[in-house]
């Protein structure tokens, strides 16, 4: 998708990709209005900006994408499951009805068992605070938080985050990580989601956690740096490598204290 904008002919391969991902799992039905939002809000707005400052055309303002999701997409996904090869809009139904009336799990979550929708909307975020470890859920907010000027709509930059020094690429990258990695918790903050599971269906979100929590982690990095330069620039070199071995050890500690059962992991917030 994200080459696409650039280059139509990786609409090709999204579209396969996107069939692959159908195959795999239901949570991949919601991916084309992610994408949508990104691409409606960020990529055409900007590009249209663009080139009315006199930049050359770079981003697709058509969706080349989309169509491809649309022709590739559910053809992959009955071609590779065989049990959709007979009755195949009678079995699609039935594949839909099992998924939006799916049965519920009951969920112990904060001294409360919930055996149905309403579920607590509170219980992705809570989740994923109380699993993934704290610093890089806290070197993640950091990274949010450093790129975010990057993430606002195009023209409201300067408005909302005046002499901001971070500029958006033309494809708005930071908003469509930022996008892709809100989505599935967001879903699952709607009280009318059915409650059939845990971190796992929320899991994907903290991929893309993990790459701001890389740009924080380079931030805290480059800042031990600056601060021993001004006190002791002989050692300043050593300044990055150290830090990096410090925001690692929390983890690693928490690795061998979960061992060997990480099922019941719990990190230092809880």
């Amino acid at each position: 998708y994200w080459r696409s904008l650039e280059r139509p002919r990786f609409a090709i391969l999204a579209g396969i990709a996107y069939g692959l991902c159908l195959e795999t799992k239901h949570n991949a039905w919601i991916l084309p209005l992610v994408l949508l939002v990104h691409w409606l809000w960020f990529v055409v707005p900007g590009e249209i900006a663009a080139r009315r400052r006199g930049a050359r055309p770079r981003m697709a303002l058509t969706p080349h994408w989309l169509v491809a999701f649309a022709v590739l997409g559910p053809p992959i996904f009955v071609g590779l499951w065989p049990w959709l090869w007979h009755d195949t809009f009678a079995r699609f139904s039935e594949y839909v009805s099992f998924h939006v009336a799916h049965t519920h799990y009951n969920t112990a979550f904060l001294g409360t068992t919930y055996f149905g929708a309403p579920g607590p909307a509170s219980f992705p975020w809570v989740e994923t605070l109380f699993t993934v470890p704290l610093v890089t859920v806290a070197l993640g907010l950091a990274g949010i938080a450093v790129r975010f000027r990057a993430m606002l709509p195009p023209g409201t930059e300067d408005r909302v985050w005046p002499g901001g020094r971070v500029r958006a690429d033309r494809a708005r990258t930071d908003a469509l990580l930022f996008g892709v990695m809100l989505a599935p918790l967001v879903v699952f903050s709607i009280p009318s989601t059915p409650i059939f599971g845990g971190n796992k269906h929320f899991l994907v979100a903290f991929a893309n956690l993990a790459l701001f929590a890389g740009v924080g982690a380079t931030r805290v990095m480059d800042a031990a740096r600056d601060a021993l330069l001004r006190v002791r620039p002989s050692i300043a070199p050593a300044a990055a490598p150290v830090a990096a071995a410090l925001l690692f050890l929390p983890s690693l500690h928490e690795t061998e204290h979960a061992h060997p059962f990480g099922l019941s992991h719990y990190t230092w917030a809880a």
